[in-house]
């Protein structure tokens, strides 16, 4: 997940900061905006979860498969609410 980062991923790092990514070199860094006209530049390694993937024409990515359209994914399907 952390070599496939991309301009336009929203991303939450292991400080619990939420941004989009707007530069993503090669090198061992990633730049967040994590608000406007604000941004820092992270240690790739620290992101730890991509919230929504950009698609490359722009739109929303399928949700996973392992999620139905109400959530909770596989454990939700066994501990219901």
């Amino acid at each position: 997940m952390v070599a496939s980062l991309r301009r336009g991923d929203r991303v939450v790092t292991a400080g619990g900061i939420i941004g989009k990514v707007t530069r993503a070199p090669e090198d061992g860094e990633v730049e967040v905006e994590i608000a406007e006209n604000v941004r820092v530049k992270v240690v790739r390694e620290t992101v730890t979860q991509t919230i929504k993937k950009s698609a490359p024409d722009g739109s929303a990515p399928p949700p996973p498969a392992n999620q139905d359209s109400k959530g909770g994914g596989i454990l939700g399907s066994i501990f219901k609410r």
